[in-house]
């Protein structure tokens, strides 16, 4: 029976519409959004009530982007570059730009001064969690220090696939889900290598992987 089942809400978010459809069903309904997901979620709902039009910066179809394109009852637009704003018809009032919160903070803020140039009238919330700025900048400084970096995490996460990017754009980058996909032959040419993670990837599968290329015997 539905009522003795629970129904989580994954920490990506839903559109409101659909979390009023699941709250008439006879179950529990567990709400695991992230709680920075959840503030662009209001965030959204009061430009959109004060007669904005919102940008989101992410990309298109995402989950997390759907749950916030949800927000804005037909008052949003998804751009991914900065030449989309080139695009963009004028707003009935003006843009409010937010961004997916796993984004590059670079590209954020080229979208943003972008927008700003030809709408200068244009509201800018930088909606990019902490954790997501902090894990990609810990890869730039750790690459002064590595010869190769390990990425761990789902294949279809967003923000383990920016870490992948950012990673091989400075050295070697290998990806991994768990230690089992750890290739000794991969490593042994290299002295150190550096070690990040999605924000999902639990903690004890990121120490088995540390401990498996631990374990790698370095060529003499």
């Amino acid at each position: 029976k539905l009522s003795n089942c629970i129904l989580l809400i994954r920490a990506h978010g839903i559109p409101p519409q659909r979390r009023d459809m699941l709250e008439k069903l006879p179950l529990r309904l567990e709400d695991a959004t992230c709680p920075d997901v959840a503030r662009i979620h209001r965030l959204i709902l009061e430009r959109v009530s004060a007669g904005e039009t919102v940008l989101v910066f992410g990309d298109a179809g995402h989950p997390e982007v759907v749950g916030l394109i949800g927000c804005a009852a037909g008052n949003a637009l998804v751009i991914k570059h900065p030449d989309d704003v080139k695009t963009l018809p004028p707003p009935r009032l003006r843009y409010c730009l937010v961004a997916q919160s796993t984004q590059f903070p670079v590209s954020f803020e080229r979208i943003a001064a972008a927008l700003r140039a030809r709408f200068p009238d244009s509201v800018v919330l930088d909606t990019i969690c902490r954790s997501t700025r902090r894990r990609q900048q810990e890869l730039f400084e750790m690459a002064e220090r590595v010869d190769a970096f390990v990425i761990v995490g789902d294949p279809h996460s967003a923000n383990t696939l920016r870490l992948l990017e950012i990673a091989a754009d400075l050295k070697p980058a290998f990806h991994v889900q768990t230690a089992a996909d750890i290739k000794a032959a991969d490593f042994r040419d290299f002295r150190s290598v550096g070690i990040s993670a999605g924000a999902s990837t639990p903690s004890f599968v990121l120490e088995e992987v540390r401990k498996a290329l631990e374990d790698i015997p370095s060529r003499k």
